[in-house]
């Protein structure tokens, strides 16, 4: 005895008007949600192609921004070391060295566009440079450095003590002078901060003749993210103008 058909195998008897309007109801309501679905996906589809855009443009920005950009090859750059080479005599060759490996840092340019605030009052601010620790830290400092400070107030009238609470507030007398290497945060602000690029490019210029007088690397001193360097935060035209060695 044969078995009963499966499930999926039952169909209507073939030939009958029934079955022929019935199967041309259930086509033409497959076919309309088809066409339905179809219309949704292409809505949703149109919908979501900003986003995807934007997406997109926000990768592309994001490569771009975190690739790097070779200073020496861009023409303002090479302008700034015609003039360096030909107001105080530095080799075209080994500045162009020296700028490729300058780096772009975005950070610098973050640190530069931060939204202005009002200054906070003294009483809000105080306690970080009157605690204990740092309190400690500028006798320690003083006591270390006595001979140097007398001599400085014997030549300027400057108390010690005034030298003293300059240094504790500017780097916590030289725990926290920078992290900055002053060539890539310099150059940055020199041809990527339009806002402020001819003060920049004036210190770049302070600071390689500063490396040269000093007889150290351009690559090595690390500082602030505007370029301040040392233990009271000075600038390079700062430093080569006022700084004395004691």
């Amino acid at each position: 005895m044969r078995g009963r058909p499966a499930l999926w195998q039952l169909r209507a008897p073939e030939g009958t008007r029934e079955h022929r309007a019935g199967r041309g109801r259930r086509d033409d309501t497959i076919r309309r949600g088809r066409n339905r679905m179809k219309t949704r996906s292409m809505k949703r589809w149109r919908s979501g192609l900003p986003r995807m855009c934007a997406a997109l443009l926000f990768v592309t920005a994001s490569v771009a921004l975190s690739a790097p950009v070779h200073y020496a090859q861009r023409p303002e750059v090479r302008a700034f070391i015609d003039r360096m080479s030909a107001e105080h005599g530095f080799s075209a060759r080994a500045l162009r060295q020296l700028f490729a490996e300058a780096r772009y840092q975005p950070q610098v340019v973050a640190a530069m566009t931060r939204p202005v605030v009002s200054p906070p009052k003294y009483y809000e601010f105080a306690s970080r440079f009157l605690d204990p620790a740092r309190i400690d830290a500028g006798a320690e400092f003083w006591r270390a450095h006595a001979s140097p400070l007398e001599r400085a107030q014997r030549k300027f009238g400057v108390p010690p003590e005034i030298v003293v609470a300059i240094l504790g507030v500017e780097t916590n007398y030289g725990r926290n002078t920078g992290n900055y290497r002053v060539l890539d945060a310099l150059t940055t602000l020199a041809f990527d901060y339009p806002r402020r690029a001819d003060f920049f490019r004036g210190e770049l210029e302070q600071f390689l003749l500063l490396a040269r007088e000093q007889g150290i690397s351009p690559l090595a001193p690390k500082g602030s993210y505007a370029g301040a360097i040392g233990l009271p935060q000075f600038m390079p035209g700062s430093i080569r103008a006022y700084a004395l060695d004691f």
